[in-house]
């Protein structure tokens, strides 16, 4: 997932020279953002099957999240915030192990189509992505999207060429007024300003049998940068306030 390989590079460029020292040591040779992916990569293995559930959050109708249970990102990202600050205590590879699981699942509750809204059924709603030929005003081509495949990996398919080092670059000088004011706020408070998001969008553009064209496409690709640099920075706080 090469968003989620850009926040975590996002993420290590605001680290404390304290805090990025210590995640070095935790992480040996490897970078924060070459393990972006770590519960994917589990589960390939045959580790953490029952992690399935852990990428989502349910919100309610005023879209605080529904913590019912600990089947979601929320809690276990405060279950790994809680090791993390006990991290001297521990077998370095339990460091290792929360650390990633906290990187994946900081990215994950900044998808639009990981947060689940009450009442709203978005998640298999299909749709047409149309891209169209300014010169002849005929459509060049066209694909079938649904909801989660368009925010989790339609636009970072369109960034494939960039390495991440240089995605991150893009992102940051874009909203590099406005990385500042992004570290504030708690994990529920970064969910519920995803949960907006995607609630807006829902309501206002992806209605049944919808069709997206190319300046619908392109004024929403701001909107998923935002939120990578948004969870870069929030990464990045949180991995300060412990390691700092």
């Amino acid at each position: 997932n090469h968003a989620a390989a850009t926040i975590a590079e996002i993420a290590s460029r605001h680290l404390t020279k304290e805090a990025a020292n210590n995640v070095k040591l935790i992480l040996s040779s490897t970078s924060l953002a070459s393990n972006a992916n770590y519960i994917f990569k589990e589960r390939k293995e045959g580790n953490m099957l029952d992690s399935k559930g852990w990428h989502y959050v349910e919100v309610d109708g005023n879209l605080n999240p529904k913590l019912n249970n600990d089947n979601n990102a929320l809690t276990q990202i405060y279950k790994a915030v809680g090791v993390l600050q006990n991290a001297q205590s521990l077998p370095i590879e339990d460091v290792r192990h929360n650390l990633l699981v906290l990187t994946h699942l900081v990215s994950d509750i900044h998808c639009l189509a990981n947060i689940r809204i009450e009442n709203i059924e978005h998640s298999y709603r299909n749709f047409k992505v149309v891209i169209w030929n300014n010169r002849s005003g005929k459509r060049a081509r066209y694909s079938n999207r649904n909801w989660r495949n368009f925010w989790g990996s339609f636009y970072s398919s369109r960034r494939g060429l960039f390495s991440t080092a240089g995605y991150a670059d893009e992102v940051m000088l874009y909203y590099r007024d406005d990385l500042k004011g992004f570290a504030t706020g708690s994990p529920e408070d970064w969910v519920k300003e995803t949960a907006q998001d995607a609630q807006k969008q829902l309501q206002e553009l992806f209605l049944p049998e919808v069709t997206l064209r190319a300046e619908d496409v392109n004024r929403l690709e701001v909107l998923h940068e935002k939120c990578l640099a948004r969870a870069g920075v929030h990464l990045a706080t949180i991995l300060n306030n412990i390691f700092t």
